[in-house]
This record gives C-alpha cells, structure tokens and sequence, in this order.
C-alpha cells in the first residue's frame, strides 16, 4: 500500500493514489436476478403506501442481508404469491417468515410454504393486545355506569 499523501489545508480532497481500493466499497451491487435464493433463512414482508389514498407497494426482504428481493404494487395474496412459489422452489433453508398481522400474507405464506413457521411483528402484536385491553376496560367502565345509575336516588 503506497504512504498517504498528506491533506493541505485549503485542499478539497487528498489524491487518489492515497487511498486503498480496499477500503472503497464496490458501487455497482449484485444485480436482483443474482441473488442466490437458496440461502435465504428468514424472510421479512411488508407493504407500504406509494401514493396518497390506497395504492400499496409490497417488499420482500432477506433479514439477514437486509436485501430486498422483490418489490411488487399491490398487498394482496395474488401480488406475492408468484414470488413464494418461486422461494419455495429454490430455497430449502427458510426457517421463518416475518409480517405483520395481515391476512393476505398469511394465507400466501400458509399456502405455498406450509413448514415455514410465520412470525408476527411486535407492534401488531402489542396493538391488538391494548385494543383489548381498551376494550375490556370500556365494557367495566359501562357496566359500573349502568349499576350506579339504576340504584341511585333521584331527587
């Protein structure tokens, strides 16, 4: 490795001679169509929206990588579906798949990868846990109501 070459004050940059093409990471990545499949272990899916109102966009992710592997419009069964059948092919290590709590997902995921063991996300989770929870306490809260109104003097 050749010796750095100082930095000046007033210099916008040290030469490129100073710098180890080890040390510079590679911009052109891997492109999509490369991506071996049949290392994926688990697998993350979520939509989001692309434009105001309810057009959704769907993302598969390795969560190991954190390397998307399909992107596709929509967040129905029939837009992942193509995509899992094609995982289910090539990849025999997937262990888990990761999604929040929608039903199109898990029914795709159910269907084309039945031994994989679903995942839900912990937000969701702990969302319909409080909505629950919420809900319980408005019941109590109404019945108390209800019970001190009817037995209470009116005067």
């Amino acid at each position: 490795m050749p010796a750095a070459t100082p930095v000046t004050p007033g210099s916008r940059c040290a030469p490129a001679a100073s710098y180890s093409s080890s040390r510079i990471p590679d911009p052109s990545p891997t492109p999509y169509r490369t991506i071996p499949l049949h290392k994926v272990r688990y697998l993350g899916i979520d939509e989001f929206s692309i434009r105001k109102g309810h057009e959704y966009m769907t993302v598969v992710t390795d969560l190991q990588s954190g390397r998307i592997l399909q992107a596709v419009e929509g967040k129905g069964k029939e837009d992942v579906t193509p995509f899992l059948e094609k995982l289910a092919k090539k990849s025999r290590k997937l262990e888990a798949v990761a999604m929040d709590m929608g039903s199109a997902y898990f029914r795709a995921v159910r269907e084309v990868l039945p031994h994989v063991a679903i995942v839900f996300d912990r937000y969701h989770i702990m969302a319909l846990i409080n909505h629950a929870i919420r809900d319980q306490e408005y019941f109590k809260l109404r019945l108390y109501h209800f019970h001190t109104q009817r037995y209470s003097l009116s005067g």
